[in-house]
């Protein structure tokens, strides 16, 4: 008896020490990348012109452009919004994919997001870059483009 009960034993344990694994670092990256995240700077020219972006669980991703009152802060219009999905891809590259733009309609002004028009999914992916400071409270971000193609730059964002 005793030495099946050993035997049953080490089998559990073997079993335990199997289905430990390390994390892998996407999944690490994930995590870090996971919550709200506001641009440092104005994004265009325009007075006021923001971005935040926020990673959600289940891979997902929402850019939305907006505009505040410099004054008191607050939000005073929306300018458009991208839903989408992420992967890891690489220690420092991530892909969007399955994106659906919002916009408003021309020369509105909207003051609620949930009132920005959407768009049909776009069928192509884009990629970026990123990388954190040390202690992982800001984020620069790059959208990597191709050749002749007019990009925003790296833009940096700190954790809200």
């Amino acid at each position: 008896m005793k030495p099946k009960f050993i035997a049953m034993l080490v089998l559990l344990l073997s079993i335990a020490v199997a289905s430990c694994k390390k994390e892998s670092k996407a999944s690490k990256s994930q995590k870090e990348l996971e919550g709200t995240w506001v641009a440092v700077n104005n994004i265009s020219s325009a007075a006021g012109a923001r971005v935040r972006v926020i990673f959600g669980p289940n891979n997902m991703v929402t850019f939305t452009s907006y505009y505040i009152d410099e004054n008191t802060g607050a939000i005073k219009s929306y300018n458009s919004k991208q839903v989408s999905k992420y992967r890891i891809v690489s220690e420092n590259g991530l892909e969007l994919y399955d994106i659906i733009p919002y916009t408003k309609e021309s020369n509105a002004t909207v003051t609620n997001e949930d009132n920005l028009v959407k768009g049909e999914m776009l069928q192509s992916t884009q990629p970026y870059s990123f990388r954190f400071n040390d202690t992982r409270t800001k984020l620069n971000l790059n959208n990597i483009c191709g050749p002749n193609a007019n990009c925003i730059g790296p833009q940096e964002y700190i954790k809200q």
